[in-house]
């Protein structure tokens, strides 16, 4: 309880002096944010509005069911991003505006803010002189460094999981012996809760705990020279506390996050996502880019010289360039991924470092020199906030020495965008799907939705989660079956840097610019519009049904030019757009799907084709069983189909039987690998009674 009691004591020491800063830099944040926001003429999309759109919807239901809305949070563990993060931010947003300016301040004031305290509370480790002053200096220095500011700008609340990070190495810095019993449980259920907050902290908690490892092996060599005995008994100890440590996190996720942590263990995320993967050369560039060559050089040196002049803490030292190193390590060689929220895997260390330079630099020069350096730093620091975030371009000569540039979102062709929702609102369109082909920054998706929602109070449009990546996503088929208006964008737009990951996209755009056969069941509207650099947006608008044979030659030409099927396609694809219905894995090779007989659409067949090749030779077997009453007048079949969409074979069998359960099987033979489709069709529809059937079936070789 030693630590606790210190704690008190230091809060009891507070001075006015340490009010006013921190009031003057709670203002300065607010600043900060007013005027970047203020500046942004922009349609939020992806995860710049998404995080956002989910905080305020929450905040708007708070009031009226706050009981319903808090089990809905919870209940988010179940999906792919849990919403954990938005109830700190409630209060927040409920006090600044449902608005993208009071979301942002939200984030900056509950989560921003307290991560530059943490990172102040880590330097005093570092720097064991003048506490309140290297507190402070530091705390200011991270509200100055552009990198760590660029998350919190474009909307990620991922910096609440980097002050659970930063809290447990304070913790751990405490006693790098992990001697206490709260120790070890803080620190496991801080990395818990970070993973849990943030799914790629993740690699966070791997740097901490192997950092950890590597000091605890570091001291055993030392030390082996001297006591033996004495070594392999502290080495055993360290290693009992940090399992303790691993064990009090693994606890952490599966007492709040059991579905999330199987998700984790069971799910190939380095497969899943590998479009995303880059060259070491591409990851290295991008992380030193964020902070510029001024302010890594100076991070460096601060650590190097603070070592070697003895005005670090050498074990905090250690740490601290363990834990940089292993996530550079991490992300450059085992994510091999980027993006601006990644970045804040290693904010800490740089700005650390750079605290340490100017610890150097303080105590090792006097006089007007010691002042002379010091203004020159700052003013390069500030500086460099002010052009990474503000407005305009710089030189290129200086784009290697400042950090990357992140200024206020904006877009020159804000008025088209408008236009084109305006036109599309203004179309007949009756509710039938919008499908966007393009995923870039210019063009996508759900920068058609949120214009949408943006400029009109009510919703109109119909807007597909078309697939964006092929690791991860999905065939167009079956939603460009059932889109009455495609948006396409000439040239085609990608949003990574290699498109050869992007083939789900550049597909559909290649069969509307080279006129595949299902382009024909389209119309080119005359309508056009441009967006900023020449690229200019089709509208086509379906003029009929496309046909099975023509669904079948698209698919097996998608097949050819996108490649390995994309994780996230389903083993089955619905060809029929007027009838949905789920189909649900029952094991492998095993599938089951509930209907109802009497829904529109039956007549003309509801058909699902195998998204892999159909065997030259196997069985498709399974029951029919009537939840209800049985009905008849319904018929199965199955269907082999070449590459153009030419029947191979056709096999039927009707459904006459009242038992409630009734088996099917087809044997087929063919030549080589096709198409299978499989169908089910009923002419119940026209007499209005009810028949649902619940449908299971299996295709064996």
């Amino acid at each position: 309880m030693t630590f606790f009691k210190r704690s008190l004591a230091r809060i009891g020491d507070i001075r006015f002096i340490d009010v006013g800063i921190f009031l003057g830099l709670v203002i300065l944040s607010v600043f900060i944010i007013v005027i970047y926001i203020s500046s942004e003429r922009f349609f939020y999309y992806w995860d710049w509005g998404g995080y956002q759109a989910v905080t305020i919807e929450y905040a708007s239901n708070i009031i009226n069911q706050p009981l319903q809305t808090l089990i809905q949070i919870y209940d988010s563990i179940n999906i792919e991003y849990n919403h954990f993060y938005t109830v700190p931010l409630l209060p927040a947003i409920l006090l600044f505006g449902k608005t993208r300016l009071g979301y942002v301040l939200g984030v900056t004031l509950v989560y921003q803010f307290p991560y530059a305290l943490v990172i102040g509370g880590i330097a005093t480790r570092l720097i064991p002189v003048r506490p309140r002053l290297v507190f402070w200096f530091t705390t200011l220095l991270v509200l100055l460094t552009p990198a760590a500011w660029a998350p919190t700008l474009r909307a990620y609340p991922d910096v609440g999981a980097a002050v659970l990070i930063g809290l447990a190495i304070l913790f751990y810095l405490q006693d790098i012996y992990l001697r206490k019993w709260w120790q070890i449980l803080m620190i496991g259920f801080l990395v818990g809760a970070a993973i849990l907050f943030r799914r790629h902290y993740v690699y966070g908690a791997i740097a901490v705990f192997v950092a950890i490892i590597i000091q605890a092996l570091i001291r055993f060599a030392l030390l082996f020279r001297e006591n033996r005995r004495q070594a392999w008994r502290d080495l055993m100890d360290i290693g009992i506390r940090v399992g303790l440590v691993g064990a009090a996190a693994f606890l952490t996720l599966f007492v709040f996050g059991k579905p999330f942590l199987i998700k984790i263990l069971t799910t190939n995320y380095w497969a899943l996502y590998s479009s995303y993967e880059l060259s070491y050369q591409v990851i290295l560039n991008y992380y030193a880019a964020n902070y510029g060559w001024v302010a890594l050089t100076l991070a460096t040196l601060g650590f190097v010289l603070g070592w070697k002049k003895g005005l670090l803490s050498r074990s905090a030292a250690l740490f601290l360039l363990l834990f940089g190193c292993i996530s550079i390590i991490l992300w450059t060689y085992a994510v091999s991924q980027i993006g601006v929220h990644y970045t804040l895997h290693f904010t800490l260390p740089v700005v650390l470092g750079v605290a340490a330079f100017t610890a150097v630099i303080w105590s090792g020069t006097k006089g007007a020199w010691r002042i002379l350096i010091f203004a020159a730093e700052m003013v390069f620091i500030v500086a460099n906030l002010m052009i990474s975030l503000a407005p305009g371009r710089i030189s290129p000569k200086l784009v290697p020495w400042v950090a990357f540039r992140y200024p206020p979102l904006y877009r020159s062709d804000y008025n088209e965008i408008v236009e084109l929702v305006e036109f599309l609102r203004a179309a007949d369109l009756n509710g039938t799907p919008i499908y966007v082909v393009d995923s870039s920054y210019r063009m996508n998706f759900d920068l058609l939705k949120k214009a949408e929602q943006a400029i009109y109070t009510d919703e109109k449009f119909n807007v597909f989660i078309t697939p964006q990546i092929d690791s991860r996503d999905f065939y167009p088929l079956e939603q460009l079956l059932k889109a009455g208006t495609v948006i396409v964008s000439t040239p085609v737009q990608y949003h990574l840097s290699d498109p050869s990951g992007q083939k789900v996209v550049a597909g559909v755009h290649q069969a509307f610019n080279d006129t595949w056969k299902i382009a024909q069941d389209f119309t080119r509207l005359p309508e056009q519009f441009n967006l900023v650099g020449r690229v200019k947006l089709d509208i086509y608008r379906r003029t009929r049904p496309t046909s099975l044979e023509t669904a079948i030659e698209t698919f097996a030409a998608m097949r050819d030019f996108i490649g390995l099927r994309p994780l996230g396609q389903p083993d089955w694809i619905i060809l029929s757009p007027w009838i949905s219905s789920p189909i649900s894995e029952k094991g492998d090779n095993a599938w089951v799907t509930n209907l109802d007989l009497s829904q529109p659409g039956f007549e003309s067949g509801y058909r699902l084709l195998f998204a892999d090749p159909a065997p030259a030779s196997g069985k498709l077997s399974g029951t029919w069983e009537y939840l209800d009453n049985p009905c008849t007048g319904s018929t199965l079949g199955v269907k082999i189909l070449d590459a153009t969409g030419q029947t191979l074979l056709d096999k039927e069998i009707g459904i006459s039987s009242t038992e409630k359960q009734i088996p099917f099987e087809w044997e087929f033979q063919a030549q080589s690998e096709n198409y299978l489709v499989f169908s089910i069709n009923s002419s119940l529809n026209s007499t209005g009674t009810s028949c649902p059937v619940q449908l299971e079936w299996t295709l064996t070789n």
